[in-house]
């Protein structure tokens, strides 16, 4: 048995808004038929108020696809979380829609109960089935798990980063992360950082490096980009992994997306 199989091991984590949620029902049925991991995660959504409720009917579709997979795959769901987390943020302090949901990740991770998570985004989808963690990956106790990335956009964000946790007692006295500057072809700081259309997190870890920032806002509007500089600031272990190496895939675009999860979906109803 992997440790992924274990009861209340890792929590599934997504967020969600109107738009998102109609991309999760494309994309959640090709993580629960394909990866029965998944199925018997605690899950926890993070969801715009203002957008969506713990009522919209969107939320029984999920429900009855994910009781689906568990009779697929022989499971019980007895005992098992599904939680809608509200968040919302005041758009009128010039806050924007992602950076509302792209907070609210960072911010709602104290209702991870499991001492991982699994972050999709909800546009990333299964390819098929196959393996796609290690247990020596989490038994490493790493802060995270999740694909290398080599810089961010827009250039001058880690140089603001470090301005900010040069205000922070936890992070005053670490050495500032080193970045260099590319104005070609678009301007960005090039460093080592994760990307987390999908990512394992270590749930403690994440709960203090959300803990660190005091003000509602983040110092950056960016969920992996500040986890990704606590990391490097901190000196903490992570692991690069390249996921979608093990059958996994990110698109933004709705009709890529639709074509990729019908492809998945087709593929797992051909006996393997």
């Amino acid at each position: 048995m992997g440790l992924l199989e274990k009861d209340n091991f890792c929590s599934l984590f997504v967020g969600v808004d109107d738009f998102y949620l109609n991309k999760l029902l494309m994309t959640y049925p090709t993580w629960v038929r394909s990866r029965p991991e998944i199925v018997r995660m605690p899950h926890v959504f993070v969801a715009d108020s203002q957008q969506v409720t713990a009522l919209d009917p969107r939320w029984g579709q999920i429900q009855k696809e994910r009781e689906a997979a568990a009779a697929l795959h022989g499971l019980s769901l007895r005992d098992t979380r599904f939680e809608v987390v509200p968040w919302s943020m005041n758009h009128n302090d010039g806050i924007s829609q992602r950076e509302e949901m792209l907070t609210g990740l960072i911010k709602c991770a104290d209702r991870l109960t499991t001492p991982w998570y699994l972050k999709l985004d909800a546009d990333t989808f299964s390819k098929g089935r196959g393996g796609f963690y290690y247990d020596k990956w989490f038994t490493a106790k790493p802060c995270y798990i999740s694909s290398p990335w080599g810089y961010t956009r827009p250039a001058g964000t880690v140089a603001l980063m470090n301005a900010w946790a040069s205000g922070v007692p936890e992070l005053a006295g670490l050495p500032d992360v080193p970045f260099t500057s590319s104005e070609h072809p678009k301007a960005k700081d090039v460093h080592s950082r994760m990307a987390s259309w999908i990512m394992f997190g270590d749930s403690a870890w994440t709960k203090w490096a959300s803990s660190l920032c005091r003000e509602t806002r983040l110092p950056f509007p960016s969920q992996d980009t500040y986890l990704s500089y606590i990391q490097a600031r901190t000196g903490k272990n992570w692991v690069a992994a390249k996921f979608r190496g093990m059958n996994w895939e990110h698109a933004r675009n709705v009709g890529a997306l639709k074509n990729g999860c019908a492809a998945c979906l087709g593929g797992l109803a051909v006996t393997p």
